[in-house]
């Protein structure tokens, strides 16, 4: 019975918890909503290839830096659609003096609609749309060259994507989402830390939800009832507990007999009688299943803090290694 009430209370916080879930992602999503989202973003030429001495041009100059390929899409993820009057000034994408564009195209745009990228200067690159509507996406690829080449070519993607910004006036649009990128590894842990949190959070709440449910003095009330009988089979009356087992076999749990002792329904009625039944009890078996409960609570609980902190503590030290990069977002 205590297994199947705790089941229960399982469940109704699952369905509390994603109902939540859903109700606050419908409310934290904004009516006038884009997203510039990385499909890929990487060094076009590194060094081994640039020690064999090719030389690379663009526009009939040559090109002595790395340059960085970058594919995106741009997102209408908002609840509406965004049409030109709307803009009152065209989205500029921006990057930092360590890079300037020198080439962008879109690849992909909405049928039917009207849609054009142009280079205004070495730092920024205008997309231009007639209507995009939710849901809908413009593609682009671009091409930029590295200013700065202190650090490694990998680590320069990462800066130069993680350094883009922009610049519009569309009405309702405060912000345009984007995600930063960070290296391979440090992309890794952060998915096992995102899990390893919601693991540590679950086990902790779990704990103290059952540490909490086995000291309810309500749980009497569901658990099961066994009656204490008193019986006669030698020189004066026994107190006893009667369980029913198998294959026409019973349990005597006999007052002041510490084992327990196992007959057939023929040799207790050979051996013994009832003489009355003297009251009727929780069965004592569950005191045992509570102590069992509250042992296993607190063992969640200790884990779920252990691992918690492990995370937390693993989180610091990798993100002090990748200090460039601290300001992923978290």
């Amino acid at each position: 019975m205590i297994g199947t009430i705790i089941s229960l209370i399982g469940i109704i916080f699952t369905l509390l918890f994603g109902l939540y879930a859903i109700w606050a992602y419908k409310k934290n999503k904004k009516n006038v909503s884009l997203e510039f989202r990385n499909r890929e973003c990487y060094s076009l030429f590194r060094d081994d290839v640039n020690r064999l001495n090719i030389q690379i041009s663009y526009n009939n100059r040559p090109l002595s830096n790395t340059l960085i390929l970058l594919k995106a899409k741009l997102l209408n993820n908002g609840k509406i659609d965004i049409d030109k009057n709307r803009i009152y000034k065209p989205l500029r994408i921006k990057t930092t003096s360590d890079f300037k564009w020198l080439e962008s195209t879109i690849t992909s745009k909405p049928d039917g609609s009207k849609t054009k990228v142009e280079l205004i200067n070495e730092g920024e690159v205008q997309i231009e749309w007639d209507l995009l509507k939710k849901g809908e996406f413009i593609e682009i690829e671009a091409v930029a060259e590295i200013v700065n080449n202190e650090g490694s070519y990998g680590e320069k993607a990462i800066d130069f994507f993680n350094g883009i910004s922009f610049d519009y006036r569309i009405t309702d649009l405060c912000t345009i989402q984007k995600d930063k990128l960070a290296p391979e590894r440090l992309r890794v842990f952060e998915f096992l830390y995102k899990i390893g949190r919601v693991l540590s959070i679950f086990l902790i709440i779990s704990g103290i939800l059952f540490l909490i449910i086995s000291f309810l003095p309500s749980l009497d009330i569901f658990a099961d009832r066994v009656v204490k009988y008193q019986i006669v089979g030698g020189d004066s009356p026994q107190s006893t507990f009667i369980y029913p087992k198998k294959n026409n076999k019973i349990i005597l749990d006999i007052e002041g007999i510490e084992e327990k002792m196992e007959v057939s329904i023929e040799e207790f009625n050979n051996k013994y009688k009832i003489k009355k039944v003297e009251e009727l009890l929780v069965d004592p078996k569950m005191y045992s299943n509570i102590r069992l409960i509250r042992l296993i609570s607190i063992v969640l609980i200790v884990f779920g803090v252990i691992y918690l902190f492990f995370f937390i503590l693993k989180k610091q030290k990798i993100y002090k290694r990748y200090s460039k990069i601290a300001n992923i977002q978290k």
